[in-house]
């Protein structure tokens, strides 16, 4: 009968010989949710390196996306990666941003969020 390694520890594993005790959740490894959000920041951002500390928070987060100061001082972007940090990423950049910034506000939207894929007839 073949026999199907179940990933368990590094360089630690388990093999399962019978059908039914194949479980999808017991043979790949727990996922978090990934999200897709757009946001856009207003107040006094100009000349306080909002971008620069953004970027430092997101590589730390690990999540990925672009961001940048338009002509009107609004700070614009948009971000992805796993729902937790993405939520951080959001609350830093509504509550807190870079020193010496002032955030009005904020607007963000959540685009897509995927727990699952499928065809599209």
């Amino acid at each position: 009968m073949a026999c199907l390694h179940q990933y368990i520890r590094p360089q630690v594993y388990h093999c399962i010989t019978k059908p039914d005790q194949i479980r999808l959740d017991s043979i790949l490894p727990p996922r978090q949710l990934n999200v897709q959000v757009s946001f856009e920041i207003f107040g006094n951002l100009t000349g306080v390196y909002f971008t620069k500390y953004a970027t430092e928070i997101a590589e730390k987060l690990g999540i990925k996306g672009w961001i940048m100061l338009n002509k009107r001082g609004v700070i614009r972007g948009q971000i992805e990666g796993e729902k937790d940090k993405v939520d951080e990423m959001a609350l830093w950049l509504r509550l807190q941003g870079s020193p010496g910034a002032k955030v009005d506000h904020a607007l963000i939207l959540l685009f897509q969020q995927w727990d699952y894929f499928r065809i599209i007839p």
